[in-house]
């Protein structure tokens, strides 16, 4: 019983650390410019290829919330799906992750 509780909460871990580089990666791709969803996820897949459409959208909402993206309501040729920018504070959390992600290799 308690391997079984160690290898979830193993796991548990490793989500949340993948889940960690995917908001850097969205926050590095909003640096260069606005995008849509799909366009977020067609990057995100390239480096973790389970990531789905409902993980993205919960992620997109809540760095919504914490201030880090801004939702713009005007739209690319990819259907309704609003774009998304990223906020100066995001830009300076990006810099200070960038900083520290180099300090660590």
């Amino acid at each position: 019983m308690r391997s079984s509780r160690k290898v979830s909460e193993g796991k548990k871990e490793v989500t949340s650390i993948l889940s960690s580089f995917a908001k850097l990666r969205i926050l590095h791709y909003g640096s260069k410019g606005a995008l849509s969803s799909p366009q977020l996820l067609s990057g995100l897949k390239r480096r973790q290829p389970k990531f789905d459409e409902g993980e993205l959208r919960r992620m997109l909402t809540r760095m919504e919330r914490a201030g880090l993206l801004k939702r713009t309501n005007k739209t690319r040729a990819e259907g309704d799906s609003p774009l998304y920018k990223i906020t100066a504070q995001a830009r300076r959390a990006l810099k200070s992750a960038k900083s520290h992600l180099n300090e660590f290799i």
